[in-house]
């Protein structure tokens, strides 16, 4: 990046500094400091903005806007800014449906209803979480499928809906046992516990804890 700050000003050069921090972002974000991530994505809005501004001003462009605000919420919320992570990935998602890019859509909505839920307004994350089931099951995605239904059951019953939250989850669970995903049955079980946390039921909350933690163990 540092190289590319040296290249000549030109609309092709902004382009290519903006495409190199999105497809860095993807492999580093765990690596390089957030506030570091932060500073490059700020600055690839600033060009992304400027190349916006001629009329001729390219579809793809406006994408390259979308993804910068999808990843400046990412980075946000593993800074858990959630606030600031709902901002962006609102934008990013404003964006997306207007340029009916259906792969950043659907990236965003998932992100946005985990920010939603760590702020605690399960209400909101409902709807997101049910376009994401409907999309995954069409999909025939169902690596995702089961993981957006335990969070679906998650808030169902973080929200008071205990039975149909329960419900949501033992059944995640069962077809994540079935899909043979050690990672994703990790997930789902994880998610699940706190189901049983909302609903007080004790019993099955220690008994999903173990098996979490044991799941965990057989996945690596």
């Amino acid at each position: 990046l540092q190289v590319l700050t040296q290249f000549p000003d030109s609309t092709e050069n902004r382009r290519l500094y903006v495409d190199t921090v999105l497809k860095q972002l993807r492999v580093t974000r765990l690596a390089v400091d957030p506030r570091e991530n932060l500073a490059r994505l700020e600055h690839a809005k600033t060009l992304t903005r400027s190349l916006l501004q001629v009329p001729e001003a390219a579809r793809e462009d406006r994408l390259r806007l979308a993804r910068v605000h999808y990843w400046t919420g990412i980075i946000h919320s593993m800074r858990t800014a959630l606030f600031e992570a709902s901002e962006e990935l609102e934008r990013a998602l404003e964006l997306a449906r207007e340029l009916e890019d259906a792969g950043l859509l659907i990236r965003a909505t998932s992100a946005l209803a985990g920010v939603i839920i760590l702020r605690g307004e399960n209400d909101k994350a409902i709807p997101l979480l049910t376009r994401l089931l409907e999309h995954y099951e069409i999909e025939g995605n169902w690596l995702e499928w089961v993981y957006a239904l335990a969070r679906l059951g998650y808030v169902h019953a973080a929200h008071g809906e205990l039975a149909l939250g329960l419900a949501e989850g033992e059944r995640a669970v069962a077809r994540a046992r079935e899909l043979n995903n050690p990672t994703r049955l990790v997930q789902v079980m994880g998610t699940v516990t706190g189901i049983y946390y909302h609903g007080g039921e004790l019993e099955k909350f220690l008994a999903a804890s173990r098996g979490t933690l044991n799941a965990a163990e057989q996945s690596g």
